[in-house]
C-alpha cells in the first residue's frame, strides 16, 4: 500500500497529522532494515513520502517552544494529550503549525473536499465490484453512514479512510 501523507488544513487536519507519526516511522525503520532489493524499490516512494513527512515533523517540533513541543512529545509517546492539555493550547499548536505548513499563506497542504474523499472512495469501491452494503458490513459501520462518506455529506475519520484503504488492499 503506498501512504499519502496529505492534510486537511484545520484542527482534524492537525490531529491526522500528529496521530500519523507512528505510521511515518514505521515505514521508515521497515523499509530502512530491509535487505530485498526489489522489496525496497517496490516501497521506495512509500518511504520517501514517510521520509519528507517526519522531517517536516522533526523541524516543526524544534520550532517550538518547550511548553508546546513537551505536550507534543507527550502526545506522540503516550497516545493521549497531557492532563493539563487545555483548548487555548490546541488552539496555540495549530496556529503554529499552520504557520509551520503554509508560510506566507502558500499552504503545502492539499486542500480536499469532502465530496472529493467520498468520489475517489466511490470508485475505488466499484473498481473492486462490492457493494455499498457490503463494504459497510467489512468496515463495521451502516449503510447509511457509509453512503454519507461517500456523498461527502460526512467527513470520514481517518480510522475509517484507513480501513477502507486496508479492505481494499486485501481484496486486490
Amino acid at each position: 500500500m503506498n501512504r499519502l501523507f496529505v492534510y486537511r488544513p484545520n484542527e482534524k487536519g492537525f490531529d491526522d497529522w500528529v496521530g500519523d507519526m507512528p505510521f511515518a516511522r514505521k515505514i521508515i525503520t521497515d523499509y530502512e532494515a530491509e535487505w530485498d532489493s526489489v522489496v525496497k524499490f517496490r516501497n521506495h516512494k512509500e518511504y520517501a513520502s514517510a521520509y519528507n513527512y517526519y522531517k517536516r515533523y522533526r523541524d516543526f517540533k524544534n520550532s517550538l517552544d518547550d511548553g508546546l513541543r513537551i505536550h507534543l512529545l507527550f502526545k506522540l509517546k503516550n497516545g493521549f494529550w497531557r492532563h493539563d492539555f487545555t483548548p487555548a493550547i490546541k488552539a496555540k499548536l495549530i496556529e503554529k503549525w499552520m504557520e509551520f505548513e503554509c508560510p506566507n499563506n502558500q499552504s503545502r497542504l492539499k486542500r480536499i473536499t469532502d465530496e472529493e474523499i467520498g468520489k475517489q472512495i466511490k470508485e475505488a469501491r466499484r473498481i473492486q465490484g462490492i457493494g455499498r452494503k457490503e463494504m459497510a458490513e467489512l468496515l463495521g459501520i451502516s449503510e447509511n453512514t457509509y453512503k454519507c462518506y461517500e456523498d461527502g455529506s460526512r467527513s470520514v475519520p481517518y480510522k475509517i479512510y484507513y480501513l477502507i484503504s486496508q479492505v481494499l488492499v486485501i481484496l486486490e
